[in-house]
């Protein structure tokens, strides 16, 4: 199955991403029968800085860390 995700102009980013990251998951699990791309009415252009930052900004989440709550368990060694 391949899916467009349509972009209109004002679109929010939050609404575009979100939905693509799924379905590109989902084309990861199922070995490629899910793919997906972004359009527009237009045809291919150019994205401006700040979709470009929005869109760098929600993918960030390749950057792992520690996540630390207030309560709950303490880890081992502290």
């Amino acid at each position: 199955m391949h899916v467009q995700i349509v972009l209109f102009d004002g679109f929010d980013p939050l609404d575009v991403i979100a939905p693509y990251e799924v379905l590109y998951a989902g084309g990861i699990a199922s070995a490629g029968a899910v793919s997906v791309e972004l359009v527009s009415a237009e045809g291919a252009r150019e994205v401006g800085p700040r979709i470009a930052h929005a869109v760098e900004e929600l993918f960030a989440h390749e950057r792992r860390g520690t996540v630390w709550r207030e309560h709950g368990p303490v880890p081992a060694g502290f």
